[in-house]
Parts: structure tokens; sequence; C-alpha cells
């Protein structure tokens, strides 16, 4: 049994694997399996008995291609061929090697490079003996590729140090030297007329075509798409302006244009003397195997790298910017023959922006408290940057805090991001606008958090208010004033504990938390227990207190309603943990035990202070407070003996260069911390909470 499959990615490179097709469709003994992404492919006019179709949606072409892999490793299969376009030829080929591991010598690469973007990976792939084993490893050995989706793209270039490989290549260089390089012969008539047919292309009009191609003022404009749906309207004007440019340098010569449907015929027309429109399946690679040869061209970087090869004017026009091409600029005028003149940039980004559309973006995957912290920067960024609209990026459990703020802060879910969200955020990367609140060196640096993430935006000091800020109205109190109504909670002295069972740098020992509170309440305290088991670790939970004469709120409220609940009352005892930021929303006053970060980097800014009405325990070891040492690479080297690498959550979570022992923690007692609390409420620093409850 020999199999021919042929993947449809880019309707260019289709082309030519259908014109290869037609040169050997009446081979009796293949069966072709044709892999369609659109549904306008005849392949019933293919001279051939044994033809099936698979189709599939953008997406979807991995999934499909391991299950049609699959369903063929179930048959007798004697030659595998397989063509597919250069950049997504890897992803295939991994997927049928994987398969047909056993007899992988039954697969038969066929390789089409097409764009320039295959051509500027050719380049890329040229020599790299990384990569190679990457891919050595994926094919021979049974790691699977290691790699990431740029350098498995790559790959498409190095098959043939595996399989018998061929490649079709239009741009021959220095770089090609080493591959097997095939070509697909000119079509005959009659198959050019199967090739009308499989397109669905009729006669009339393919001799239409033909006969206005044959003038010699007559450009073909190849789709021109904008860069982003957003930036459709800027992009209509700069191509505009770009046409006419290009018209005007025609001096008195007549400019006939003949473009596709999809292109905008009104901001088409304007620019020349004589429109007509082309349906979209005469595509530049179409038009070359039906030997019509445009003499003078306007197209892409997207387009067939043979539109850069026409006889007379060509003109690329790039929605790109100049550091984004996938070739330098340098590179596309002396391979190409291509004037620098000739080069056109809409600019759309940068037009997008200049009309005031942009957005900055502060992005943070971080927890609660460096949520709020962000916030608080925020709120004093928005003193330095007044006319910008600003936008959140975080986990969308944190959406009430944001849209409750005051400061005009949108909230975009980081797990549900949309096409245009991704795409202003790639605006806000290019233009210094997008800003992130979770680096390793903001979570460890010697200065408050809030102050880490303003360094982040700008080096001005910024002598406002850092506290971040809620508007109270919002918030559905009822459930809160409910709970302290059926418990009989009066104001005056009512302490809340957090006993979080989180990082265990950062967890105080259940025993302890127990004998505090009792010393609480033995003291005349009302003692109520907070906490929420609904956060974005599902190991990091609140332990459960039974203890006479304390109340249970623990996943009883939302954030915004905890706040609410601090604000009515006098104390908050937490290690080191998101309450303590939330509770620099009010003026309760606030007792927290520090161990790998210092409490003058952590304790909230109130009223424009730092550590207003606020007590810092800090505790450690003999390395100190050792947050910092994460980031050591010498302490790593000289003390631990270990290789230095970058932390990730987890490891920064259980960090303790002292063993993991924690003793930093487990050695400061419930007396010790009672001790703390009874010297801060007696001293002058300790203001007491009196809401109007």
């Amino acid at each position: 049994m020999k199999i021919r499959i042929f993947i449809e990615t880019t309707q260019s490179n289709f082309c030519h694997q259908v014109a290869n097709c037609l040169h050997s469709a009446d081979a009796e003994e293949w069966e072709s399996i044709f892999v369609l992404k659109h549904k306008n492919i005849n392949t019933q006019a293919i001279p051939s008995c044994r033809i099936s179709e698979i189709s599939y949606k953008d997406g979807d072409l991995n999934d499909t291609l391991i299950s049609l892999a699959n369903t063929l490793n179930h048959h007798d299969v004697e030659t595998l061929e397989v063509h597919v376009e250069a950049s997504t030829a890897s992803l295939a080929l991994v997927i049928f090697s994987t398969f047909f591991k056993r007899n992988i010598h039954i697969i038969k690469p066929h390789i089409y490079e097409t764009s320039i973007r295959d051509y500027a990976l050719r380049a890329a792939s040229d020599s790299n003996t990384a990569l190679r084993k990457k891919l050595s490893e994926a094919v021979i050995g049974n790691k699977g590729f290691t790699g990431n989706s740029a350098e498995l793209m790559r790959c498409g270039y190095l098959w043939h140090h595996f399989l018998d490989a061929a490649y079709y290549i239009k741009k021959r260089d220095p770089a090609a030297r080493d591959l097997p390089i095939k070509t697909i012969p000119a079509l005959s008539d009659e198959q050019k007329r199967r090739f009308l047919a499989i397109f669905r292309i009729p006669e009339t009009m393919f001799a239409t075509v033909k006969e206005m191609f044959a003038q010699e003022n007559v450009y073909y404009c190849s789709r021109i798409a904008p860069r982003h749906p957003m930036t459709a309207e800027v992009h209509r004007k700069a191509l505009h302006e770009l046409l006419l440019k290009i018209r005007n340098r025609r001096g008195e010569s007549s400019l006939f244009l003949l473009s596709h449907q999809d292109n905008d015929a009104a901001l088409l027309q304007p620019a020349c003397d004589y429109f007509h429109q082309l349906p979209t399946c005469l595509s530049p690679s179409a038009l070359q195997w039906l030997g019509i040869h445009p003499k003078n061209i306007i197209s892409t970087l997207d387009d067939d790298l043979s539109v850069l090869d026409n006889p007379g004017e060509r003109h690329l026009i790039s929605t790109k910017e100049e550091d984004e091409l996938p070739i330098p600029e340098e590179a596309l005028t002396t391979t190409f023959n291509l004037p620098h003149e000739n080069i056109h940039f809409t600019h759309e980004i940068e037009r997008w922006h200049r009309e005031g559309n942009a957005k900055r973006i502060f992005y943070s995957s971080a927890s609660m408290g460096d949520i709020v912290y962000g916030l608080g920067a925020i709120n004093a960024l928005r003193k330095r940057f007044p006319e910008d609209k600003f936008v959140f990026v975080t986990h969308k459990l944190y959406r009430d805090l944001i849209d409750n703020s005051p400061s005009g802060v949108e909230h975009w879910d980081i797990h549900a991001l949309t096409p245009e969200q991704y795409f202003e955020i790639e605006v806000a990367n290019r233009f210094s606008l997008l800003h992130f609140f979770e680096r390793w060196q903001q979570i460890v640096a010697a200065c408050h958090m809030t102050d880490a993430f303003i360094s982040e935006v700008t080096r001005d000091a910024l002598d406002t208010d850092k506290g971040a800020l809620l508007d109270f109205d919002a918030i559905d109190k009822a459930p809160v004033e409910k709970f302290m109504r059926d418990n009989h909670i009066t104001s005056g002295k009512v302490a809340l504990l957090h006993p979080n069972l989180g990082a265990p740098n950062r967890t105080w020992t259940k025993q302890h938390w127990q004998k505090l509170a009792e010393r609480f309440v033995s003291a005349g305290w009302q003692v109520i227990f907070i906490g929420s088991d609904k956060n974005k670790y599902q190991s990091r939970k609140t332990m459960p207190l039974e203890i006479p004469g304390t109340f249970n709120a623990i996943n009883a409220f939302s954030i915004t309603q905890t706040i609410y609940l601090m604000s009515l009352c006098q104390l908050l005892v937490a290690c080191d943990s998101g309450p303590v930021a939330l509770a620099g929303y009010t003026d309760i006053a606030i007792s927290a035990l520090y161990s790998i970060i210092p409490s003058q980097y952590r304790l909230p800014y109130r009223h424009t202070v730092l550590g207003w009405n606020a007590q810092g325990i800090n505790v450690g070891c003999q390395y100190g407070q050792c947050g910092h040492l994460i980031m050591n690479e010498k302490f790593f080297k000289q003390t631990l003996h270990k290789k230095w690498a970058l932390p990730n959550g987890q490891q920064f979570a259980e960090w303790c260069p002292n063993g993991k022992k924690y003793a930093c923690l487990s050695h400061f007692s419930d007396a010790d911390w009672w001790a703390h609390i009874e010297e801060f409420i007696n001293s002058d620093d300790f203001i007491m909470n009196t809401p109007s409850f």
C-alpha cells in the first residue's frame, strides 16, 4: 500500500503540491489523501480513482494528523509520502515518525518552500547542530521533540539527515547547497485544464485574466490584509497613501490594477485608472502554474516567492514593522534584487497608537497580596500618567478588587484573553506600555513591593498615596452585617486571625495558632477566623480551628466583603499573606509575622505612610530573612554548593536554605507573638479603629 498525503495549509503552497500531484496522478498503485483546510477544492478533477479527503479547521491540524497517522499505522503501508509546507513540515513529520517508529524508512517527506517565511526558516536552520540534535532525539530516540514551536518550525530543513526527503525550493542560494532539491515541471495544457477544475476556476475567466496580464501597464495587487482587524481603518488609510505613491511615480502612464475580491475595491479604485477584481482562487502561485506571469506586482511578505521573480516593476508592502521582517531588509534587496524604495511599510501599529488607541497594560499572574500592592502602584502611577487608559491583567479572582477601584482600571482575565486583547498587549509591549508586576527581582527587592512595581514603569520618585483604593459603596455588605448581628459581635475589641496553611516558609503551626487564639479570648477579645480555600493554589487552605468563644468566617465572604469586615474590626493577626495587603484598604491595626521577606517591604501603605498602625515582626535564622538569597547565584555556589537556576513559584514557597527546617517560624511561639501584640496595643503606634456599625 503506497500513500501520498497532501496537506493544505496555505493556498499558495497547496498550488505547488497540486501541480506536483498532477504530474503523477495516473500512478494507479498510489492512494492519495488530501488534508484540506478549505472546502473549495475539487479533488474529483484529479485523474485518479483512489482519492480521499479529510477536512480540518484552524487549530485542529495537529489532532487531525495524529488521528490520520493512528489509522494508517493499522494498515500495511509500504511507502508514505508526506507533501507539506516547510514551516509545517516538522509538525506533521514528527507525528508520522512517532507512529511509524519501527518502519520510519517508509516515510518520504516532500517539503515545499514557497514563502519568504519559509526562506527565512531555511537560513535560520542552516548548520544549527543543536536543532539537529533535538530533532534526532524526536525521530530516532524516545524523548519526543523538546524544543519550542519556533524551533520545531525551523527543523523543516533538517529532515534529509534522517529520511529520504525532497525539497522544492524557488530561490537557490548557498544555504540550500546540501539539500536534495527537486523541481516540478511546467504543466501541460491538459494539466492546466485540470488545475483550473481543481481550484474551480472557469476557463473563460482564465482566458480573460491572461489577456489582461499581457498588457505592460497592468499591476497585480495580491491580497493585502490589515495586520489585525482592529487596525482596519488605519490600514485603509496607509494602503491608500502607498498606492497613490506608486501611481505618482509612474508619471503620465496609466495604471491598471487587478486585485482580489477580499481587498477593498472602494479603497483601490481611486488609486488607479482601471480596476478589476480577481477571485481569491487566482493566487500568485495559481497564476504561475497557469502560465501567467504578471509583469508588475504589488505584493506582501506572505505571498509566494514567485512574485519576486517577475520581470517588471515590483513593490513589497509590509504590515509588519522593519524590525519584524523574517529576513533583514538588506537581504530582501540583495537576494531578490528589490530596490529599497520599493519596500513599503504601512506602520499600522504606530498609526493606531498615534491615534490614541493604545493602553498602558499591567500584567501579573501573582497572588492576592501582590495584586493589591500592584493596585497601589497603579493608583500612584495614575497621577503620573493621567491621560493613559489603564488595564490590569490578572486572575479572575481579583476582578472585584479592580472593577471596584476608583482609579479607573479595566480588568482582563489572564486565562481568557481575547484575540483583540492579545493584540493590544502586543501594541503596549512595542511602545513600552506593557509592565509586568511579577518579576522575581520585584518580589525579593530591597524595597517595598509597591515601590518595586512603580520602578518597573518609571524611575521618578512618586510622593503620593501608594495605597490601593476601593469603592466601599459598591460592596455587598449585607452578609457581613448579618454575620456580625447573628453572632452578637460588637465593635470594641474584635480580632481577625488568619490561620493560613499556605507556603511552608510562611506558615505558622496549627498548635501555635490555637494557643494564640485562646490568649485573645482570655484577654476579652472577640476572635473571628478568616480566610478562603478558594484561591489560585488548590493546596493552600485555611487551618480548621474550633476554639470555644471564637467565630468562624472562613469561606464566608468574598474578597471585598472581607475588606469590609476588616473595616469593622480592631486588629488583624496574620503571617505574610494576602489579608495583610487587604487590610491596607482599611484602618484596622495589623500585627503580622514575616520570615523570608522583611516586614518593611510588605506592610501596606496607608495614609501615605508605610506601616501605619501596623506591627511587623521579623524572624530569621543564621541567614537572616532569606528571601533575597534565592536570586543570589554566589550564595548558591559558595554556601549551598548548588547550581543556581531561576526559581519557580513552588520553589520560592518552599525556600529555606537551612535544610527546609523553617526553624524561624517553628521556634517563634504563641507566647512570643502575644508579647509583641501586647506591647503594640499598649504603644502610641496602635490606633484603635472605631467604625460606626
